[in-house]
């Protein structure tokens, strides 16, 4: 089934479903990037001990949301990267 927008371009809705999943994909790598960072920059605020299994735990699950999101999505692919080697 196609969907015909108004400056006559066509979008199939396979299209329109990859789009939503890949702004998704985004916007979880992103929020648990920030919340990761949160909660390192909290606890040093707070002088608690850090969980060192537990940050490198959720540290390699943003790596390979990134991976999956640099897929999706290659002209974020040198960021993603770039950042994910210089660690």
């Amino acid at each position: 089934m196609d969907i015909v927008i108004d400056t006559a371009a066509t979008v199939t809705t396979t299209n329109i479903i990859n789009i939503d999943n890949n702004i998704l994909l985004q916007e979880l790598f992103c929020e648990a990037c920030s919340t990761l960072y949160n909660d390192i920059l909290n606890a040093i605020d707070h002088q608690t001990v850090i969980n060192e299994s537990d940050i490198l735990r959720r540290r390699m699950e943003i790596i390979e949301q990134g991976t999956k999101l640099s897929d999706a999505l290659p002209q974020l692919s040198n960021l993603i990267t770039s950042n994910r080697n210089n660690h």
